[in-house]
């Protein structure tokens, strides 16, 4: 299967992250989502979990340091495609800072057709920089 184009709407957006950010804070999120692949559309649900584990102070890219909420994550995207059944889920942890955002994730996506194990996907982004205004 290509995705050359694609785009996913989420039926209820909003700010997910409750702030401020305490140690064993916990949350959870579900919607509904349309996948658009080369102009077809796709119905699925998406469900995340996340808490708080910790704080720590990570070094950004630019050798920048910003202290960290550390949270565990746990995502879990299904949808029907041509007939099959795919899911996506994704466990890891990411490092958010009430200055930079986002700094730092650490992320594993494991991908089932018809509850069949097919893939493993590893990921890791590191803060390159920012530009306050």
């Amino acid at each position: 299967m290509s995705f050359k184009r694609y785009g996913m709407h989420l039926q209820n957006s909003s700010s997910r992250t409750p702030f401020p950010l305490t140690q064993g804070k916990k949350w959870k999120y579900q919607s509904e989502y349309t996948l658009t692949v080369d102009g077809t559309l796709y119905e699925g649900k998406i469900s995340e979990t996340d808490e708080v584990t910790g704080f720590e102070n990570v070094m950004a890219m630019n050798e920048e340091t910003y202290f960290c909420a550390v949270v565990a994550y746990r995502e879990k995207k299904q949808l029907m495609i041509d007939g099959s059944n795919m899911t996506f889920i994704t466990t890891g942890r990411y490092w958010i800072s009430s200055d930079a955002g986002t700094v730092k994730q650490q992320l594993m996506t494991d991908c089932y057709v018809d509850e069949k194990y097919t893939q493993r996907r590893t990921r890791m982004l590191l803060l390159k920089s920012i530009q306050k205004p």
